[in-house]
């Protein structure tokens, strides 16, 4: 896989260096790759120490000069709370393919994937294309690799109440003094870690001559993990170094801050993740850590398979535009006979039964010329793969589709879907459409597996799944 990423991020002591971290972690578990970012900080020296090879950056005069950079069929990457649904439409008008990382679902976002390291998000949550692709939950933690690594063992070796403490890359509001200061007055820990990060810009107070406080400053990614793999408790933000500190099975005293953490805190205090210390005062976590020894968290909740899930994601996302898609024509009868009465197609079929070709030929036809049927083709270099059909009926568009049993089991499941989607999109108004559903037998995994990576929701009927979108949340 030969790759290219663009990826459009910002960072600063300012607006903090999460963001970048969280592509960089994308862009270490894809090592093919060759990625530049494009950003209005010159983050050359960030990039650096971030990812584990080679990456250009390129610094912007302004934001909208990303635009210009972009070409059709690029795959693109945006993580940011500042680009909003135009910046998005004028990307995906170039016919770029876009992935994006978000974890406020605040704007319509015209993108091909959306990944949410977040819990307790849902696709419902989100205004998007009837095509896009969803990754949500902490299966899909953009961690850097050595966390992954962290995250596969089941233990790790600790030090009795050592405590580790960051708030990272920049920390504007002081908060890594108000937690040490309240770790010390404690008298709980055996020993204090303190880990600044690169736009870290205060002068810490506190007296730090008390022999058992460690200051770091602007470690490694290994140095890092390697650090937090060996403490006991921590004092963090819920951004994502809380993703790294349960990866390192450190039991951590979180809360948040800055209102875009809000949410993120809610979600993870109902999970159990965290000791709550809410809004970081000192009185808050002067109370949390009085709670610690109460605390039984559970590490299981990031697997160190996120990596995998993502390359996969990845490789699905590169491949789209070797793929075309078409109307149905007369000329496909044959090969449509031929799919639908396959073994495997037959399967998952709600009727089993062997289906005669006249009788196939007769519905073929019928469908091809109705109004009232989307019927199209997934084409390999213009040789027909698969087919995916929209039958509409009083405002609803019910999915069938199937793949050449030849092609089973390469993900291009989801690329019919997708393009299927995209076509659909377009016939939405004129056609009236307004939901949009498939039905799948309980056994048929990989189905059901697929409808819910495009955010349908689901509902069950006797032996089936129903799932089904609005399309007014879409188009």
């Amino acid at each position: 896989m030969n790759t290219q990423l663009k990826i459009r991020v910002d960072a600063s002591s300012t607006i903090g260096f999460g963001h970048l971290t969280r592509c960089c972690a994308l862009v270490n578990s894809l090592p093919e790759i060759h990625a530049t970012f494009f950003s209005t900080e010159n983050l050359a020296e960030s990039i650096h120490q971030l990812v584990s090879s080679d990456h250009s950056s390129i610094c912007l005069e302004k934001s909208e000069d990303f635009i210009d950079q972009v070409n059709e069929n690029d795959l693109v990457v945006i993580d940011g709370y500042t680009y909003d649904s135009t910046y998005f439409e004028a990307i995906h008008h170039k016919r770029a393919r876009i992935i994006c990382i978000d974890d406020l679902a605040d704007r319509y976002f015209p993108v091909d994937v959306i990944i949410n390291p977040t819990p307790g998000f849902f696709a419902a949550n989100y205004k998007a294309l009837l095509g896009t692709q969803y990754f949500l939950g902490l299966d899909y933690a953009l961690l850097r690799n050595s966390f992954q690594e962290l995250a596969g063992k089941p233990t790790l070796p600790k030090i009795k109440n050592s405590l580790f403490i960051c708030f990272g890359g920049s920390d504007p509001l002081n908060k890594t003094e108000i937690a040490l200061k309240a770790a010390i007055n404690s008298t709980v820990f055996s020993e204090i870690h303190v880990v600044l990060g690169q736009g870290y810009s205060h002068e810490i107070l506190v007296d730090l001559n008390w022999k058992q406080i460690t200051i770091h400053s602007n470690l490694q990614e290994t140095e890092m993990a390697t650090l937090m793999s060996q403490m006991e408790f921590g004092i963090v933000p819920t951004s994502g170094i809380l993703l790294e500190c349960l990866a390192a099975k450190i039991k951590p005293i979180s809360g948040f801050y800055i209102e875009n953490q809000k949410f993120v805190y809610a979600e993870h205090l109902k999970l159990n993740n965290f000791i709550d210390a809410s809004d970081l005062s000192y009185t808050s976590i002067s109370s949390a850590i009085q709670n610690i020894n109460l605390f039984e968290p559970t590490f299981t909740i990031i697997d160190g398979k996120s990596t995998e899930r993502l390359v996969k994601l990845v490789r699905a996302i590169e491949k789209e535009h070797q793929y075309t898609i078409r109307l149905a024509a007369e000329t496909d009868i044959d090969i449509t006979f031929k799919w639908a009465n396959d073994e495997a197609t037959r399967k998952y079929a709600f009727s089993k039964e062997f289906i005669p070709f006249e009788n196939h030929k007769a519905w073929f036809l019928s469908k091809i010329s109705s109004t009232e049927c989307l019927y199209f083709i997934l084409c390999e270099q213009a040789k027909p793969i698969g087919s995916i059909r929209f039958d509409i009926k009083d405002k609803i568009a019910t999915i069938s589709y199937l793949l050449s049993p030849e092609h089973h089991g390469k993900g291009l499941g989801a690329i019919l879907m997708k393009k299927g989607l995209e076509e659909l999109e377009k016939h939405v108004k004129s056609k009236g459409i307004e939901i949009v559903q498939g039905y799948v037998l309980f056994e048929n995994l990989a189905s059901i597996k697929l409808f819910e990576r495009f955010g349908f929701s689901k509902e069950t009927e006797s032996t089936m799944y129903l799932f089904k979108k609005n399309t007014s949340r879409y188009v």
